[in-house]
Parts: structure tokens; C-alpha cells; sequence
């Protein structure tokens, strides 16, 4: 469910105000991190490390309440729900987006990321750099 918040009532007054009228209002944070025990998770429970990440992003995101909400042309929105959004190649190398409804249980995670991958297989092709992002509250989290 979405609905319209009043700006001025919100933890993201400030942002509104600074970024309702850019061309792309998100934030971009690099971060290295060490995945040594996600790529072994990955291994271990024969589950994609790009699905892994993500889920990670998305579980970290859902327990901050500014990722719920967003800016949609002038307006602020408030979601109930968050989404991963995937950044692929496609055949011809241009770069295609899938959102995955994230879900708090990693089983159900991975079953929304193989469905919507395995949907998308004949025009998208996953590359090892892959980029993974969050949509939510106006903020971008990137991991390359």
C-alpha cells in the first residue's frame, strides 16, 4: 500500500526540502565489505551470492523507517513494502533493471529472485559485476 505523507510531519522534512526538485533524488554509498562468510553461505546453501547481497541490503534497509519513504514527483510517498532493485546486461549489453520484493524470509527472498530472473532470462543476461541497489526513502545503496 502506498499512501501521500505530509512532508513537514516526517523525519525526511530536511531531504524533502533538498531534493524535490533534482533530476535524481538518491544518494549513492560505496562501502567495502568483507563477503568471505556470504560466499561460503552461498556455496554452502547452493543460493546466488548476488540474491545473498541483496537480501542482506534488503534486511538492513526494512529496519530503517526512512527507506519506506520516497519522493514521486512533488509528492512524498510512504510504502509498506521495500524492493531490491537489480541491475543487469541485457543480450545487447544495455543495462535492465529488475525489482525484487524483498521478504524478511530469505527462502521466499529466493524464490522471488529466481522467478523474476528465470522470467526476465531470455532478454537479461546476470554479469559478474552486477550491481545491486535498494530502492526505499530516497536512498540508493550501491554495491558494485
Amino acid at each position: 500500500m502506498v499512501k501521500e505523507v505530509n512532508p513537514e510531519n516526517t523525519s525526511r522534512k530536511q531531504a524533502y526540502k533538498l531534493w524535490i526538485k533534482a533530476p535524481n533524488p538518491m544518494v549513492t554509498f560505496f562501502r567495502t565489505l568483507d563477503v568471505t562468510a556470504l560466499v561460503r553461505t552461498s556455496k554452502r546453501k547452493h543460493m546466488k551470492f548476488n540474491m545473498l547481497m541483496g537480501y542482506c541490503i534488503g534486511k538492513a534497509a526494512s529496519e530503517i523507517k526512512e527507506f519506506y519513504i520516497l519522493p514521486a514527483g512533488d509528492k512524498l510517498m510512504q510504502y509498506d513494502t521495500l524492493a531490491i532493485n537489480i541491475i543487469v546486461k541485457n543480450k545487447i549489453g544495455e543495462l535492465s533493471l529488475c525489482d525484487i520484493l524483498y521478504d524478511e524470509n530469505m527462502d521466499l527472498y529466493n524464490k522471488h529472485y529466481i522467478f523474476i530472473l528465470s522470467r526476465k532470462k531470455s532478454a537479461l543476461r546476470l554479469t559478474g559485476n552486477s550491481s545491486l541497489h535498494l530502492r526505499g526513502g530516497g536512498l540508493l545503496a550501491h554495491l558494485g
